[in-house]
């Protein structure tokens, strides 16, 4: 895994503060079942702004703006483009010689350059996103609920997993996934799919399975 410094969880203005700290507490699950010794916490703007230097006329004056300019302005509704938002913080002029891993979280729907659809999470080799959209109006378990499981499934595939040498328990939907009952299973309905994994998470079951408990240890170790 290449050196990052810590873990920047970075919001727009619409996400509720519930939710954003649901999504704190899912990567820290994370981080922890990874044995990483990686700080997490939510971004404030100067974090933001400290990264992204102004361009000509562009004006850096917080992270809303990190969103309103990674807007698809191609789409008739608004969305915001992950691999647009990745590239201005990761290639702009930064100082500082160890970056950071970021997660996006978005009340808008993502679009992102790799697929020919709207995912409700995009992962890099240094950072994830996720959207609220499709789990905004969820009670039974609640949107936070929701977001937690989901910024574990991201968070994982930020990690590395699947690992290519997994052979085991493993399917090729959209990607390698997890064929256990684990937040790294393929979600092929939503937001049913996220439902049932988050009804087995708070019913005391383990987020990740052994393999990819192991598979997540062995990739920050590496």
């Amino acid at each position: 895994m290449a050196r990052r410094s810590e873990i920047l969880i970075i919001a727009d203005a619409r996400v509720a503060p519930s939710v954003a700290a649901a999504i704190l507490e899912g990567v820290r699950d994370v981080v922890s079942v990874a044995q990483a010794k990686l700080p997490v916490r939510l971004a404030q703007d100067e974090d933001v702004v400290s990264r992204i230097r102004s361009r000509e006329d562009d004006i850096i004056a917080s992270s809303e703006w990190l969103f309103i300019a990674a807007q698809d302005t191609a789409s008739s509704t608004v969305k915001v483009n992950a691999d647009k938002a990745f590239l201005l913080l990761e290639t702009s002029v930064w100082e500082q010689k160890i970056y950071p891993y970021y997660v996006l979280v978005t009340s808008d729907p993502l679009r992102s350059d790799q697929y020919g659809f709207t995912p409700n999470w995009y992962r890099w080799t240094f950072g994830a996103a996720v959207s609220i959209k499709s789990f905004e109006n969820q009670k039974d378990p609640s949107v936070e609920e929701h977001m937690r499981t989901l910024v574990m499934h991201a968070a994982g595939h930020m990690f590395g997993l699947l690992p290519e040498w997994r052979v085991k328990d493993v399917v090729d939907e959209c990607g390698p996934h997890c064929a256990n009952q684990c937040v790294m299973k393929h979600p092929r309905y939503v937001p049913g799919d996220w439902t049932e994994l988050t009804r087995l998470r708070l019913k005391g079951k383990e987020p990740f399975c052994r393999s990819c408990a192991e598979n997540l240890r062995e990739c920050c170790r590496g």
